[in-house]
């Protein structure tokens, strides 16, 4: 995936900043999550919830969900992080679910009900940085871009609150229903 992108210009003169989806129209995300349970995430050797440069979402249905972001200067110094989602299939029984020496760590499954865009949007863009996941119990797993330029940061109901960092906080964001 690209580390940069290139926004698209909108009618109203704002840089969009969207997710850049990679085998997979990103407009079916929502069809393709919902029913589904989330079961596990795989993070890089030394990465964390609060900073990873790679994520993994395993779902009990055998495919993998990727995630990092984009981190491209918006305007002047201004630096915005978008979402990059890469659909990818089951490993093999007994291979770890990625090729880059992660760590998985496993739970109670989470059947998704609801799937929504996270998008930050001021005067000068409007960025998709972040995927709201919502389980039937109410349980909220959040991915967003992160602090660190081309990291995300993930809120999961079984970890400390203090672990998400976000970009932007997800309560100056607005939610869109995918």
């Amino acid at each position: 995936m690209k580390p940069f992108i290139t926004p698209e210009l909108m009618p109203n003169g704002k840089k969009l900043f969207g997710y850049q989806c990679e085998a997979m129209d990103c407009k079916l995300l929502g069809d393709l999550l919902k029913g589904r349970s989330l079961v596990a995430y795989v993070l890089p050797k030394g990465h964390t919830l609060r900073t990873a440069w790679e994520l993994a979402f395993i779902f009990d249905t055998g495919f993998v969900l990727e995630f990092s972001s984009a981190c491209t200067q918006a305007v002047d110094w201004q630096e915005v992080g978008s979402l990059n989602i890469r659909l990818t299939s089951a490993p093999a029984e007994g291979e770890p679910a990625k090729s880059s020496g992660g760590n998985e760590s496993f739970f109670q499954a989470i059947e998704i009900i609801a799937v929504e865009k996270v998008i930050y949007e001021d005067e000068d863009v409007v960025v998709e940085c972040g995927l709201l996941l919502r389980g039937v119990n109410g349980e909220e797993i959040a991915v967003a871009a992160g602090i660190p330029p081309g990291s995300v940061s993930v809120q999961m109901p079984f970890a400390s609150t203090e672990l998400f960092e976000p970009q932007f906080p997800i309560s100056a964001c607005r939610r869109e229903a995918v």
